[in-house]
């Protein structure tokens, strides 16, 4: 199976499901609403409105299912062959069923403009002018022609573009003029109201719905009320019910009992509509009736089973049974719980596991805000410019740009939407449905199905990233997390080559103090006031500035979470963002800040935890001259 099918049968699955209780509901709308109309005009528009909200609907949710682009960043083999294969089913069946009737539908309308339209012939000169006539009286565009045909077997109006009135050939001879004027009367009357493109759209409903119940009931409504409608036209130019009725069933007795095909307007019930318009009350036959129970009990029956679907997805949610709003990760570094409080409110908001979020944002940024890859993804949980564009689109927000990705509650917000729409996707996996989630997060769904169903093999970036988030999503309980110890081990055997920042004096360590209620986050070198202070290692600054206890200070980005702090300087010779090498002068030693003597401050930090600089291969004891 292509991508392209892996993502579109769960979409097809989704919007069939979904249009399922809204056809029922509109159906049960316009029985509502339509019990208090008299007005056959506002009844059929209400009719063809409820008919048209369950393709409108099935096409949204289709499009938007759709719209919502995978982000680009692992997969388990196990699957719910059974969830699954109701899935393909459900949407292979709509796709052959829609197939068949669209190319039904499509065959149908050219055999009825090649073999019926373009034989027509044209009508004697004085029936000519006694349409014309009428169209005139009616105001109806003169684009409107007339033309028999001796295959029609009664008067109907066909045509779009190009509207045509055909009349069998039978109606030139020997029949009443005033007879044929009615019949032209009604047919222009459906033109002049445009019924003509109306008839389009329904038909297309009908092939685009064909497994719908209510809207095959609602199409009935549709024609039947239509024709009430250009009744009452008939008789406002006519002004005779009596004869309009006459003239009714002699033009039925015209007719054969062969179907009338679909993009023209039919007669429907006859016997309804006379008796209608003389104002005989006659009983509905029990069939009619137990039609439309039927239509109800079926559409309730449709409601109550995709409800129940929809029950077992939120069920079957990891967010629902594992989530919760707060983090409770303790070995969480601070470069991630500096943003708890836009983690928890995201992850309550689209119901996600907070924890879960909160290692997503370890894996894919380390917890820096600013992080933006080679290929373009941004921000805290690495939202590629596109799917942020789609995400806006699909959930109606307004003045989005894609720089707000790098605002930081705006990319955990779209992250943890992307990541609860995965999770519904694959909620029926179980277990699986986290590193699936993971996966197609990361890859994208369709490479996640493609993996499920054919054994396609997931991006080695893709199985690396879900293994890691998962690892340490084990560990979450626990004091500590082996996963993150190993990968800071990983990154420490990186560096090779630690330049001394300051030549001088160590007079305090990491983790002592001359307070002991505090802890020495870093060391001090003591060594003379405008001692140049050097780059640790190559980097990027991130940071400078001055406060009243670092005084002036540099921070550099090293990677993979590595950060150095340089403290108490007298002066700064870099500035934000500019690319330093190891061993490149930063500034020069100095007592700013919360200092007496002159001294440097260094700190190493991973992921914004204090460590002690000997992990860096940093090698001195307190008291010791560094060279």
């Amino acid at each position: 199976m292509s991508d392209t099918f892996a993502l579109l049968l769960p979409a097809i699955f989704g919007a069939v499901i979904h249009s399922l209780w809204v056809g029922a509901g509109a159906a049960v709308c316009y029985v509502t609403v339509g019990a208090w109309i008299r007005s056959a005009q506002a009844k059929y528009v209400l009719a063809f409105v409820a008919l048209l909200v369950t393709p409108v609907t099935f096409v949204t949710t289709l499009v938007s299912a759709l719209g919502a682009a995978p982000l680009p960043v692992g997969s388990a083999s196990h699957t719910n062959t059974t969830s699954l294969s109701l899935v393909t089913c459900v949407a292979v069946a709509w796709i052959l069923g829609a197939s068949f009737a669209s190319v039904r539908l499509t065959f149908g309308w050219l055999w009825f403009r090649q073999r019926i339209v373009a034989k027509a012939t044209l009508p004697p000169l004085q029936l000519a002018r006694l349409f014309a006539k009428t169209k005139w009286s009616l105001g109806t565009s003169s684009r409107v022609m007339l033309r028999l045909s001796d295959v029609v077997s009664g008067p109907m109006a066909t045509g779009v573009l190009r509207p045509v009135v055909l009349i069998p050939v039978s109606m030139t001879t020997g029949m009443d003029p005033a007879l044929v004027r009615t019949a032209f009367v009604h047919e222009l009357s459906h033109l002049r109201r445009l019924d003509h493109i109306a008839v389009v759209a329904q038909a297309w409903t009908e092939a685009l719905m064909f497994f719908h119940p209510a809207v095959w009931w609602l199409s009935r409504e549709v024609h039947r009320t239509r024709e009430y409608r250009c009744d009452e036209d008939a008789i406002a130019v006519l002004q005779d019910k009596v004869s309009y009725a006459r003239a009714l069933m002699t033009l039925e007795q015209l007719r054969v009992s062969a179907t009338t095909p679909t993009l023209m307007m039919n007669g429907g019930d006859l016997m309804d509509r006379i008796s209608r318009l003389l104002g005989v009350a006659t009983p509905k036959p029990r069939t009619a009736y137990r039609g439309t129970a039927a239509v109800a009990v079926i559409s309730l029956m449709i409601s109550l089973v995709s409800q129940s679907y929809g029950n077992m997805e939120r069920q079957t949610d990891p967010a629902d049974s594992q989530a919760h709003a707060e983090l409770s990760i303790e070995w969480l570094p601070p470069a991630i719980t500096q943003w708890r409080d836009d983690i928890e409110a995201a992850a309550q908001r689209h119901e996600v596991p907070a924890d879960f979020l909160a290692l997503m944002v370890f894996a894919e940024s380390g917890g820096n805000d600013t992080a933006q890859s080679r290929l373009g993804a941004r921000g805290l949980l690495q939202v590629m410019p596109k799917t942020g564009e789609a995400i806006a689109a699909h959930r109606g927000i307004a003045e989005f740009t894609v720089d707000r990705l790098f605002e930081p509650a705006t990319n955990l917000d779209f992250g943890a939407w992307y990541l609860s729409q995965q999770l519904t996707r694959f909620a029926t996996h179980g277990e699986q449905a986290l590193p699936l989630a993971l996966s197609a997060y990361n890859a994208g769904p369709g490479a996640v199905a493609a993996h499920i169903n054919e054994g396609q093999p997931l991006p080695d970036e893709t199985v690396r990233y879900r293994d890691a988030v998962m690892a340490m999503w084990r560990d979450r309980a626990e004091d500590n997390s082996t996963t993150l110890e190993k990968r800071l081990q990983s990154i420490r055997s990186q560096i090779r080559a630690l330049v001394t920042p300051t030549p001088g004096r160590v007079t305090s360590g990491f983790g002592k103090s001359n307070q002991a209620a505090k802890h020495h986050n870093g060391v001090d070198i003591a060594t003379a006031q405008g001692e140049p202070v050097m780059s640790a290692l190559d980097g990027t600054v991130l940071a400078t500035g001055s406060d009243k206890k670092r005084g002036n200070y540099v921070v550099l980005r090293h990677g993979s979470g590595v950060e150095t702090h340089y403290f108490h300087l007298a002066t700064v010779a870099v500035a934000v963002e500019q690319a330093v090498s190891a061993g490149q002068q930063l500034g020069s030693v100095g007592a700013s800040g919360a200092a007496t003597k002159p001294h440097l401050h260094f700190e190493i930090r991973e992921y914004g935890e204090p460590v002690a600089p000997e992990l860096y291969g940093f090698k001195v004891d307190a008291n010791t001259d560094m060279q």
